[in-house]
């Protein structure tokens, strides 16, 4: 029981020895994919880029104007009924005018 924790050391050391040495694999592999990671960081950027550049969402606004005008249309449905009803009106009020101006003739 004694050697066992030597033995152990001796084995971590080994491997960190060994671990040490950069393995020009690995090394290549790791400086592709750093080259990889900064082509897709700057697509990234590119892309957030465009996003920020799209005009904004506008439905609301379109939701709003298409309240308004048909706000619009039911104002101009009121105000062409209001119109027919005065121009009943007047009818009827030259009616009475002329009945009256019959009625009491002016001389000149």
């Amino acid at each position: 029981m004694k050697y066992r924790p030597i033995c152990l050391l001796m084995v971590l050391c080994a491997f960190s020895l060994n671990s040490c040495k950069d393995d020009p694999a690995l090394v290549k592999q790791r400086e592709e994919q750093k080259a990889e990671i900064a082509r897709l960081e700057g697509e990234m950027n590119i892309l957030s880029e465009k996003i920020n550049a799209l005009p904004a969402d506008r439905s609301d606004e379109l939701a709003d104007t298409k309240k308004k005008v048909e706000l619009q249309y039911e104002d101009m449905a009121k105000l062409e009924k209001d119109i027919t009803t005065l121009q009943a009106k007047k009818r009827g009020l030259e009616d009475e005018f002329a009945q009256y101006q019959r009625k009491y003739p002016v001389n000149r």
